[in-house]
């Protein structure tokens, strides 16, 4: 029997599958506290669990060993031990509030008034650039990105908290890592000259909300019909063989797209890793393995498949996020696509519930819409193939189509090819070129706008 999602305790617009393993509520993944290889939904919770089991591990020493004499050595030791362990929670707690009285805090008591800010308006030196001011981030750790002179210590400060320190590089600066709260985030960016002025050179202000479980449920195959956006994707998994023809052409043809790779690939090729990220590609996580996912393949059904579970789609997408980070330094894009583009309304839940949506291709009435170039058939005598030359027909011609021609349409290429000639990326020019003329623009699917249509 098949678990029913039910709505997380804090936030009710969301489904969830887990509980907290101490109260039984229903948590989302936002609300998760992993601690002791369970998930539980606040600290209160676990430290309720770890005295329960401290509690019910001492119940049992006592009822294997009789109160006699020899024994009151043990109980002694255990009072002992509970001693020192309450000493140092108190201890803890007073270190923290010493920390707390900063010299600002002990000012603040004694009635002095901080220095005001030599100049509190925001100046040209410094222009943030990402997030847009008065945005919505939907993530709680972003990077904070702008221009400013290179001669300046910039610090990233809430309130009078110090986030972050950068010094700007050739005019650009980043503060990487910012985890923001739930709400309205302000965040004002400070400069150091070298005369040891305090400047405050810019303000920003942006909202921060969490996807809903239920939007990363939902499936993206298209996106606006009103905007003249086209995202090209590739797949990476086994090979790399034109990996760098690929890249070359995008880059000679100032196009950023978006590419799904496995954690394979990402172990076989960290060297192409690093360059798809260093030319600004987003990346997305095409699992680890790659394996198939629903019944399709044996009965055109996309029933999930048996051996398939929560544990094992969840475990395939961290997997490759972790190795992706460690090799470039970089978080992934929260954008997943199923292998063989197996997937169902379960295992888009159990993805959705560390965070991911699935990216589909576009598709529509008959194979003249569909997206899916098919570029990996290499055999001429498959009725699946399709020349190179067709294919970029096939896209320029859904590019014509009436009334919204290819608004939003997200294409599926690869980065391998078992193919000895007629090789589909060597139109990539020809494609980017017929679209631009078109008036289209090629983009990242993280800025195609609109719901799946």
């Amino acid at each position: 029997m098949k678990k029913t999602p039910e709505a997380c305790v804090r936030h009710p617009e969301r489904l969830t599958y887990r509980r907290c393993y101490t109260c039984k509520k229903p948590v989302c993944f936002e609300c998760q506290v992993v601690r002791s290889h369970h998930i539980f939904c606040s600290d209160k919770c676990w430290l309720q669990y770890k005295w329960v089991l401290f509690r019910n591990r001492l119940r049992n020493l006592l009822r294997r060993a009789p109160l006699r004499q020899a024994n009151w050595q043990n109980i002694t030791l255990i009072i002992l031990t509970l001693a020192v362990v309450g000493m140092g929670i108190i201890i803890g707690r007073l270190a923290s509030r010493v920390k707390e009285l900063t010299p600002q805090a002990a000012k603040a008591s004694t009635g002095e008034v901080a220095p005001v800010p030599v100049s509190a308006q925001a100046s040209e030196e410094v222009k943030i650039t990402k997030p847009v001011q008065g945005a919505m981030v939907h993530r709680n750790i972003i990077t904070i990105t702008g221009e400013a002179d290179d001669n300046i210590i910039l610090a990233l400060l809430a309130g009078e908290q110090v986030k972050a320190v950068t010094l700007p590089h050739n005019g650009h600066f980043s503060f990487t890592n910012v985890r923001v709260r739930r709400g309205r985030n302000s965040f004002v960016v400070r400069a150091l000259k070298p005369n040891g002025e305090s400047i405050d050179l810019e303000k920003i202000e942006f909202s921060y909300s969490a996807p809903a479980l239920s939007y990363l449920m939902r499936p993206l195959h298209r996106g606006s019909l009103a905007e003249k956006k086209i995202a090209l994707t590739f797949d990476g998994g086994s090979s790399n063989n034109i990996t760098n023809e690929i890249l070359a052409i995008l880059r000679a043809a100032k196009v950023k797209c978006t590419m799904f790779l496995t954690g394979k690939f990402i172990e076989r090729y960290p060297e192409t890793v690093r360059q798809i990220v260093q030319d600004g590609h987003e990346v997305g996580n095409h699992t680890y393995s790659h394996p198939h996912l629903t019944t399709y393949a044996q009965n055109c059904r996309h029933d999930t498949r048996p051996g398939v579970t929560r544990e094992l789609i969840q475990q395939e997408l961290r997997r490759t996020a972790e190795l992706f980070e460690k090799v470039t330094g970089k978080k992934m894009a929260p954008l997943w696509r199923a292998p063989y583009g197996e997937c169902n309304a379960e295992i888009c839940a159990w993805a959705a519930e560390i965070g991911y949506r699935q990216i589909d291709w576009t598709w529509g009435r008959d194979i003249n819409e569909n997206m899916d170039t098919l570029d990996w058939v290499a055999n001429t005598e498959n009725p699946t193939y399709y020349s190179a030359e067709e294919i970029k027909a096939k896209i320029l011609a859904f590019a014509n189509k009436q009334p919204h021609g290819a608004n939003g349409a997200i294409i599926l290429m690869h980065l391998a090819s078992q193919r000895h000639s007629d090789y589909p990326h060597r139109k990539l020019p020809e494609i980017i070129s017929g679209l631009r003329n078109k008036g289209y623009q090629l983009v990242k699917v993280s800025e195609l706008s609109g719901p799946s249509q």
